[in-house]
């Protein structure tokens, strides 16, 4: 058998998370890897984007109006790791954002990881 041959095997597919006929895949199984490469690099993406997003402090953001001392929040959230405050008190202390972004991220990645 000759080397280019062995490049070219018959073998099974999965559309639609479902078995399909026998089909012949250059490189052995090397196109099926690959999707899941792009399918994990588009979740890193993803999730980099998330982190960005919720990665606000919301010290110093009480449940109404906010905090009554002269506190440098800019400072605080940078010393604390954040890439940013939050600046609505309301939405900083009652806003659920953050959840559904993680579980939007963790429900693509779920559904990539069972195909």
């Amino acid at each position: 058998m000759s080397s280019a041959s062995s490049l070219i095997s018959p073998t099974g597919g999965h559309p639609h998370c479902q078995r399909a006929p026998t089909s012949e895949i250059i490189g052995k199984n090397s196109h099926w890897i690959l999707s899941y490469n792009l399918a994990f690099a588009s979740d890193l993406e993803r999730l980099r984007g998330t982190i960005k997003r919720i990665n606000r402090s919301p010290l110093g953001r009480s449940a109404l109006v906010g905090n009554p001392f002269d506190v440098d929040r800019d400072m605080m959230a940078e010393e604390l790791g954040f890439e940013g405050h939050l600046w609505n008190s309301m939405g900083g202390v009652a806003d659920r954002d953050f959840v559904t972004e993680l579980f939007e991220w963790g429900s693509m990645l779920m559904q990539h990881i069972s195909c």
